[in-house]
């Protein structure tokens, strides 16, 4: 029996049979597709809300370390005396070893200070370091961190991850295509 008459004596019902089992695993291979991207997608925020956090960290470390231990107001005067508050820095505040205010750049209540109540649809990062002089305690420094500025930055970054990977997919479709052609016998 030749391969001619095999293919065309094949049910028409063999047929449709088979083009919805291609049909059902060209959708199959969609989804996972789909729900790789979405985990991807996923990861990737919860790692740059770690990031977020590890920079207002470190921008908050900065300003401690920068900071004369003995005289805490004064040198918070000369840190904090801004002539452009840097767009990241929502508020900060400086307080003694008992917690009293020593110095205040702070707008608003404590509750819109910390972020706890949103103000101007602003994300905060409440960051309170402890400041110590030769193991004692010698006051805290609150800072509160503008999310806003920060992910605007790693956002782009996102997006571009995103259409990537978008694009890595579309090439794959392709050229599953193009190789899926290559082994269609056709019936003349």
């Amino acid at each position: 029996m030749s391969t001619s008459y095999a293919v065309a004596n094949a049910s028409p019902k063999r047929w449709v049979a088979r083009k919805f089992i291609q049909a059902l695993l060209g959708g199959t291979l969609i989804m996972i597709a789909s729900v790789v991207w979405f985990n991807h997608q996923q990861a990737q925020q919860a790692k740059m809300r770690t990031v977020h956090y590890q920079m207002a960290s470190a921008l908050a470390n900065t300003f401690a370390a920068q900071l004369d231990l003995t005289n805490l107001a004064d040198s918070a005067n000369l840190l904090f005396s801004f002539s452009n508050k840097p767009d990241w820095l929502h508020n900060v505040s400086l307080h003694g070893p008992q917690g009293r205010v020593v110095f205040d750049l702070s707008e608003g209540d404590i509750q819109s200070q910390t972020g706890i109540t949103k103000v101007n649809d602003t994300r905060l990062i409440p960051i309170v370091i402890e400041l110590k002089k030769e193991q004692e305690i010698a006051g805290y420094l609150r800072v509160a961190v503008n999310l806003k500025p920060i992910k605007q930055a790693h956002s782009a970054m996102l997006v571009d991850a995103s259409s990537n990977t978008r694009l890595v997919f579309f090439l794959i479709a392709i050229a599953a295509l193009f190789i899926s052609r290559t082994f269609y016998k056709s019936t003349s």
